[in-house]
């Protein structure tokens, strides 16, 4: 690269300063960067990747064999409507990975915690179908019947949960608490969409306590994971 510079009055080459020759060379080496897709599009292509794996592990470990004899708003009901509610939380977790006002994030915290009280009354609601159903259906609080759903939702959760995060990362956010509970949410939201399609047990004191508190944990690993990604 010419390093001199000629003189307007006699054509003599003169030596260009260093800070200038080296700014030339960083406008020389600058490359375009390839936008982002937009929130909605990131969100529904995370959505449809997290939906995937839950339904090859799914088929990898085993579908619940009484689905044709429980009613649909015990199994299909839940798993669509939460599927919609982890939408949301990915959307919300890239729009709000940038500065916003104070307001805004109290809105969102307020969106996490009217979620997951709407999921955990879904939950509840399950009492209703009780007296229609077996006593297979009802686990309780047995950690013999309830660490394995633990297990497994936590293992569908978790990969999903790292893919979030990596879109996350990807946006740049300053809010990395709040995009955080948000990617954790919707990974957890995902993986006990599915669980309603492999645990049978249907009653309020197995469902929250092995299937809802995952989701609660994934919310703080999520904020936990989003505090420690490297700044870019």
């Amino acid at each position: 690269m010419e390093d001199r510079i000629r003189d307007d009055r006699g054509g003599e080459l003169k030596p260009l300063p260093f800070a200038a020759s080296k700014l030339t060379d960083l406008v020389g080496e600058t490359q375009a960067v390839k936008p982002l897709n937009s929130p909605l599009k990131r969100s529904v292509m995370l959505l449809g990747l997290g939906a995937s794996f839950s339904i090859l592990i799914l088929i990898a470990t085993q579908i619940r064999g009484d689905l044709g004899n429980v009613p649909w708003a015990l199994t299909y009901g839940p798993c669509l409507f939460e599927l919609l509610i982890g939408l949301l939380a990915f959307y919300l977790a890239m729009v709000w990975s940038v500065p916003a006002p104070g307001a805004v994030k109290t809105r969102s915290w307020s969106i996490i915690f009217g979620a997951l009280a709407i999921v955990a009354l879904l939950a509840l609601s399950a009492t209703h179908f009780l007296p229609l159903v077996g006593s297979e259906l009802i686990a309780g609080f047995d950690p013999k019947k309830g660490l394995p759903c633990l297990g497994w939702e936590l293992s569908v959760s978790f990969p999903i949960l790292l893919l979030a995060l990596w879109f996350v990362y990807r946006a740049a956010t300053t809010t990395p608490l709040l995009s955080g509970a948000l990617a954790g949410f919707g990974a957890g939201l995902i993986a006990d969409s599915a669980i309603h399609l492999h645990c049978p047990a249907i009653d309020p004191a197995h469902t929250m306590t092995w299937h809802f508190l995952p989701v609660v944990l994934l919310i703080g690993v999520g904020m936990l994971g989003a505090k420690l990604l490297p700044k870019r």
